[in-house]
Parts: structure tokens; C-alpha cells; sequence
């Protein structure tokens, strides 16, 4: 991590950039499978730590959320409904949702041929995987800070392929505030500016007593 220097005055625009399962995942797997994360207090929670990093005011200029659902699952349309119809809905925020790709069947290592179903039970091998969303959110810090509509830019991500995004604003003056829990992302936390630890933060961003919507 590049050591926090005082180069701010007044006050300092943040936009704040997420990768929902990255997020929600972390989440879960330090804290339990039941633990929900409050979302309508969680773009002022990390603008205060930037403050306190800062020593300067920030003020919260947009939260920019990105994530993937497989439409064609029934198991998912509870999360789509729930990323469109109350997540975007709150103030702030916009959310961006990537359908999710066919994943390819495995090949035998040995005669490489597709194997479409289990060996043993005979069940179908399906899966999918995420694209668009990586790009998605490079592409927006760096539409943004194009357009100038930030000073602080806070990347709530594990994902190392973000680190030549962060290191090409670096040197344009746009410093990138890193926002995950300390077991992963170390890569990608050392290119940021300035790191902050969700670890810590368990009961800031609890809301796992309060009735769900989706």
C-alpha cells in the first residue's frame, strides 16, 4: 500500500465502485452463510473512513455496483429482483447486472473428450460464469475520472486484474481507496493508495436482523 500523504483541501469527492459477489462472498465467508450486509449505510460507512484517512471531508458522490445473475435459474431471480427493484432504488446508487454464460463442460484429461454428465449419477455437468463485470467496473473508474467527477475513488474488490487500472490513475492523480477484508486482495490493496479493512467492521455493517426485501 502507498502510504497516505495529506494532498487534499477541503472538500473531497468520493464514488465508490463494487463487486457485489466479491463483496457478498467475503462477507460471508468470514462472518456466516446468514450474515447480510446493510447496504443503505454502507456508502456513508466507507466515505467516513476515507474522511478519517484523509483528514479532510469527503462527501459521497455515488456508489456503482456491479454483478451477475443466471436469468435462466430459478434459484436467482430472488437476487435479480432484489439488485433491480430495491438495491438501485436506493439513494446514490446505481447498479449495473451482467446475465451470466454458459460454462463449457469438462474434457477428460486423457482422450479430451466433453463430458456432459457425471460419470456416477448421471447428472447433467452444467455451470456458468460471470463476464462483463471486471470490465465494466475498469471501464467506469476510468470514464469517471475522465469526466472528473471524483477526487477519491473507493474499489471494493479482490480482484488483482484491477491493479493496471489503479496504477494508470495513480499517475493521472485520481487516487484509489481499497475496500476489503485483509485475507484476500492483498496484491490489489499494496497497488491502492490506502487500504481499509472490513474485517473490523462486522457490526457497521450488519443488517442481518432486519427483514429482507428480496
Amino acid at each position: 500500500m502507498i502510504a497516505p500523504v495529506l494532498v487534499f483541501g477541503g472538500n473531497v469527492r468520493v464514488r465508490i465502485f463494487v463487486d457485489f459477489w466479491n463483496l457478498s462472498l467475503g462477507a460471508r465467508d468470514l462472518w456466516g452463510s446468514s450474515f447480510r450486509i446493510n447496504y443503505e449505510k454502507f456508502p456513508q460507512i466507507l466515505t467516513d473512513k476515507a474522511s478519517a484517512i484523509l483528514g479532510s471531508q469527503a462527501t459521497h458522490e455515488g456508489t456503482y455496483v456491479y454483478s451477475s445473475v443466471d436469468l435462466s435459474s430459478a434459484a436467482d431471480r430472488p437476487l435479480n429482483k432484489f439488485l433491480r427493484n430495491v438495491l438501485d432504488h436506493l439513494p446514490g446508487y446505481q447498479v449495473k447486472v451482467f446475465n451470466r454464460k454458459p460454462k463449457h463442460p469438462p474434457k477428460c484429461p486423457s482422450c479430451l473428450k466433453t463430458i456432459f454428465q457425471c460419470p456416477h449419477c448421471n447428472t447433467p455437468i452444467k455451470g456458468t460464469v460471470e463476464k462483463g463485470v471486471d470490465v465494466s467496473i475498469a471501464t467506469d473508474m476510468l470514464q469517471h475520472a475522465w469526466d472528473n467527477t471524483y477526487d477519491i475513488g473507493m474499489l471494493v474488490s479482490s480482484d488483482a486484474d484491477f491493479i493496471p487500472a489503479v496504477q494508470f490513475l495513480d499517475k493521472r492523480g485520481k487516487k484509489i481507496i481499497h475496500a476489503g477484508f485483509g485475507y484476500q486482495g492483498a496484491e490489489l490493496a499494496a497497488s491502492c493508495w490506502a487500504h481499509i479493512n472490513l474485517d473490523r467492521m462486522k457490526d457497521d455493517l450488519d443488517n442481518t436482523q432486519a427483514p429482507q426485501r428480496h
